[in-house]
């Protein structure tokens, strides 16, 4: 019995033993499947680009990126960028560089020399890419802001909702388009919309200056479902043009209007000196063209019989009308004081004549005032340091503080217009302090910019949103006039061209009348002096300036001797004296100037 029991208990201890490694057995099969099944559950995870944990941060998509009010799912709105992006491209990413670690691991093995070689390339292209990535981001979020500008600005007038609708949905601008010429920019309108009339124009020009484009081009394409408008960019001015090309332009134009250039189309450029644009200004850069384009105006009014008062304080400017019959050259800081004080007087002698002739609407003949007198002011930045520092060496004590030469200029500008003077200024940078002061500079109606700053563009023309961007054509500029800037290429003269243009009765070199029959000169010989007088006169010999009477008795060249005590005694009683043209200033106060012809012909007479 005793031996039964024995192997019974044994067989039961074996018995226990088995089911127990069973159970060890199913144990250990159940974790392996377990974490057969967590590894299957991370691979699927992996390879679909979903989060590894399980949990959802946001609402994207296999084919798009998280985006709406609902995009992030987790509680404080903390996520990151990654999360955002489509499953397609963190699955994409997640197997692509899951392979080049494998890959790059397999090659070492096998062969490393090819592998670092083709490790090196790949980081060499990789770099590129990014960098190219980097460029399109920052084009990318440019455009950005330049669609959400042209939205807000151009939504409300087409009819579409400013804050119910994505801009990229109804405008498609190319990122180039300001450098290529064939780029076309599209505008989905609403349906029933119709582009014409006053509505038309108001669209048109919220594009081209919300966009900066200097010529748009616009067109309509009602046969879609939806109306388009397309803007395009016009012809560009040409590239060069020279005299040559525009003779036949300029023989169209009128007293009083040069033309400035050529735009978009061949469209001429002009400004009107009577009715738009008394006065005319340009702020260039070095090599911009300021002289050319001022040399081309000051050419063609002066062939029409203007006559020309030049501030060159750097001397050589505009060699090219020196000596011309109704040039005058003042280079130097005391001629150009002493000619802006005659200007002065010139002014209130032409609005005396005015008054005396005008009729009710204060409309006058042109003859009665005089000859058109155009006053070219070159680096006016410096020009009105010049006049400045020459006032503080020779004013007289207890003279004002401001220049009078800079109070006459400022009376150019607000009154010239009506006695037919007209100011064209020239600065690389024409503040407020080389035009003579703020509300003095307002009154050069039209602006000219070539290779300007955006801070000259915010200076000069403020309405102009966003400036142009300066060209290095030369010749190429912007004509701001009446809230809107033309690109225009300027007439490229020569000198000899344009003293040629000017005086046509002239031999080029402007020395001796030409003989052909029928033509007519002014007298040269009195018209070519550097005077310091009235201008529009022109009125003294060629060696002669307006001189004092203590001058005029010293060295004037009278037929009579005089004291200075006599000429002032007979500038007092002498009906027939010759009248007083101007007033000079020195270090022994104001002196009245005399016009040493008129002197001499009254010398003479006695």
């Amino acid at each position: 019995m005793r031996g039964g029991d024995a192997r019974h208990r044994g067989a039961e201890r074996g018995d226990a033993h088995q089911r127990l490694g069973e159970r060890v057995g199913d144990a250990h099969q159940a974790e392996a499947a377990a974490v057969i099944a967590v590894l299957i559950v991370l691979v699927l995870r992996f390879v679909s680009g979903r989060e590894l944990d399980g949990h959802r941060r946001t609402n994207s998509t296999w084919r798009l990126p998280a985006g709406g009010p609902q995009a992030v799912l987790v509680r404080g709105g903390r996520t990151s960028w990654w999360v955002h992006q489509s499953l397609r491209y963190r699955a994409g990413v997640r197997l692509g560089v899951t392979s080049v670690v494998f890959g790059f691991g397999w090659g070492m093995l096998h062969d490393p020399a090819a592998t670092t070689l083709i490790s090196q390339v790949a980081v060499g292209v990789a770099v590129m890419a990014g960098l190219r990535t980097l460029a399109y981001r920052v084009a990318e979020r440019a455009q950005h802001r330049r669609l959400a500008r042209l939205h807000r600005a151009l939504a409300p007038q087409v009819g579409w909702p400013v804050a119910g609708r994505r801009p990229g949905s109804w405008l498609k601008v190319p990122w180039d388009f300001l450098d290529d010429p064939d780029a076309q920019i599209t505008v989905k309108l609403p349906a029933g919309y119709i582009h014409a009339g006053k509505k038309a124009e108001e669209v048109e020009r919220t594009v081209a200056a919300v966009l900066g484009l200097p010529d748009p081009e616009f067109a309509d394409d009602y046969e879609r479902r939806s109306p388009l408008l397309i803007v395009g960019r016009a012809s560009p001015p040409p590239l060069l043009l020279p005299l040559s090309e525009v003779g036949g332009l300029l023989g169209e134009t009128a007293d009083g209007v040069p033309l400035l250039g050529v735009a978009a189309r061949d469209e001429p450029v002009t400004v009107n000196l009577d009715s738009e644009s008394p006065h005319v200004a340009i702020s260039a850069g070095t090599g911009g063209g300021k002289s050319v384009l001022m040399m081309s105006m000051a050419a063609q009014e002066l062939r029409r019989g203007a006559h020309l008062l030049i501030f060159d304080i750097k001397r050589t400017s505009h060699l090219w009308a020196a000596g011309l019959p109704g040039v005058l050259y003042c280079r130097t800081p005391e001629q150009i004081h002493n000619a802006l004080m005659a200007l002065s007087d010139e002014v209130d002698r032409r609005y005396a004549l005015i008054e005396a002739a005008a009729d009710l609407s204060g409309t006058v003949d042109p003859l009665i005032v005089g000859p058109r007198l155009l006053i070219l002011g070159e680096e006016l930045n410096a020009t009105m340091q010049a006049l400045h520092s020459y006032w503080m060496q020779i004013r007289p004590k207890g003279a004002p503080g401001q220049s009078p030469a800079l109070l006459a200029w400022g009376k150019l500008l607000y009154m010239g217009r009506a006695g037919r003077m007209h100011v064209l200024g020239v600065a690389q940078r024409l503040s407020a302090r080389a035009g003579g002061g703020g509300d003095a500079r307002e009154n050069f109606g039209t602006r000219i910019l070539a290779r300007a700053t955006a801070s000259s563009w915010r200076m000069l023309a403020p309405e102009i949103l966003p400036p142009p961007p300066p060209s290095q054509i030369p010749g190429r500029l912007h004509v701001v006039a009446s809230g809107a800037a033309t690109e225009t290429q300027a007439i490229l003269w020569t000198p000899a061209e344009a003293r040629a243009w000017a005086c046509p009765v002239w031999s080029e070199d402007g020395t001796e009348p030409r003989t052909e029959p029928g033509t007519t000169t002014r007298d040269s010989a009195r018209e070519q002096a550097i005077l310091y007088g009235v201008p529009t006169r022109l009125a003294l010999p060629a060696a002669a300036v307006l001189v004092t009477l203590r001058e005029a008795a010293r060295d004037g060249g009278l037929s009579h001797s005089f004291t200075v005590e006599a000429l002032r005694k007979r500038a007092q009683r002498d009906p027939g004296f010759p009248p007083k043209r101007g007033t000079r200033w020195g270090r022994g106060g104001a002196s009245n100037v005399y016009d040493v012809a008129e002197l001499r012909a009254w010398a003479a007479a006695l």
